[in-house]
């Protein structure tokens, strides 16, 4: 493109790079917890006990869960 900034281009590439990474991060934790829970219909682990799982705090699992998005 004619007139195209290369400094616009870098820096908008770096910034999709980033939210890219993020969603790939939040897609991780949630496909991670759906087969924790999946695993264990039988007798469904309580929050605290999925935060255990996946080696974090309830608070911080909570605030992860929103990040993404859901709860």
């Amino acid at each position: 493109m004619p007139g195209r900034d290369a400094a616009t281009r870098d820096a908008t590439l770096e910034l999709l790079d980033e939210q890219t990474a993020a969603r790939r991060d939040h897609q991780e934790l949630l496909e991670a917890l759906e087969v924790s829970i999946a695993q264990s219909l039988l007798a469904v682990p309580s929050f605290a006990e999925q935060a255990l799982r996946h080696s974090a705090g309830e608070r911080t699992l909570r605030r992860r869960l929103a990040e993404c998005g859901t709860t």
